[in-house]
């Protein structure tokens, strides 16, 4: 109980400091000038130290979820918890006015209590570990970097988890239609926070409720494998549009279920040249069977001609 209460607290420290931070730029920007010319010469040395500040914490709490995510993914709880009460402290003092809205700093904040109440644990969990620290990794990184964010990378890890669910969906596997679809939701759910923090809100609500459907007709005894296959073609838009892709990028194969196509271009060769061939074997022999025409000549009565 007082671990739970502890937590409370500080997801409440966080989203206040947060909140506050968020408010910063506005206020500096509201206030009104005062002993005639002084004030302008303040706010101008203001706004140019401002910067230089904001791009240092940035910088520092790149480096300290580097540090915590090396830390736990190495079992080491003395350098992550150091870490991680960096981490703590710089959240709020960070202006995250033109970086990420509501949602982002919301899910900012979840990801350093979830690594937080990993690191607490009385019974500490490896996998917990590397989970949160990597997602709490990936969401610092989309915070800082408009442009190469890590979390695009996973891309092509959602699109292998695509296809590998439709390749098990086409082959009626019941049991590698779940393990993939565990595979692709673990994914999917490593990189949500990062792209909640640069995508729509709507973008990401779009996906799960994609990813709630699939979910329902992948598990257990409620398995529809054909509406399966319905649901992964129309997701592909929403995988696109999730990582700024291209509409005409593949994401699943045109060949349903099949991780080699030159299988079928080999296979459709072979099947063309044995057709070709036994065409040419028909012409052949239909040749040897025809028998020559004998000149017709005309019988003496009556004139008229017979073969």
């Amino acid at each position: 109980m007082k671990a739970r209460l502890r937590t409370f607290i500080m997801a409440i420290a966080l989203l206040t400091a947060a909140a506050a931070g968020l408010t910063t730029y506005s206020e500096k920007g509201l206030a009104a000038p005062q002993n005639g010319q002084a004030a302008p010469q303040a706010a101008q040395i203001g706004q140019a130290a401002a910067p230089a500040s904001q791009a240092q914490k940035l910088a520092e709490l790149e480096q300290a979820s580097e540090s915590l995510y090396q830390a736990m993914q190495s079992g080491k709880a003395e350098e992550a918890q150091v870490e991680m009460d960096r981490i703590t402290s710089l959240i709020g003092t960070i202006s995250y006015q033109g970086l990420t809205g509501v949602d982002g700093i919301h899910e900012l904040t979840a990801c350093v209590m979830d690594a937080r109440t990993a690191l607490l644990k009385a019974d500490p969990s490896p996998e917990a570990w590397r989970t949160t620290s990597a997602r709490l990794r990936l969401a610092v990184d989309s915070l800082i970097h408009t442009k190469g964010a890590m979390w695009q990378q996973y891309y092509k890890v959602l699109a292998e988890d695509s296809e590998k669910l439709n390749k098990a969906a086409v082959e009626g596997n019941g049991q590698a239609v779940q393990r993939s679809f565990a595979d692709l939701k673990d994914h999917y759910e490593l990189i949500r926070p990062a792209a909640m923090i640069r995508k729509s809100p709507s973008d990401i609500t779009a996906m799960d409720s994609w990813l709630s459907y699939v979910e329902n007709i992948s598990a257990g005894e409620k398995q529809d494998l054909q509406a399966l296959q319905t649901a992964l073609a129309g997701g592909q838009g929403l995988l696109q549009n999730l990582f700024g892709k291209q509409k005409d990028e593949p994401v699943l194969l045109p060949i349903a279920g099949y991780s080699n196509p030159w299988h079928w271009s080999f296979l459709i060769g072979l099947w063309i040249l044995l057709a070709l061939g036994y065409t040419a074997y028909r012409k052949y022999s239909a040749q040897q069977e025809v028998q020559p025409v004998a000149p017709y000549s005309e019988k003496s009565s009556g004139g008229r001609r017979t073969w």
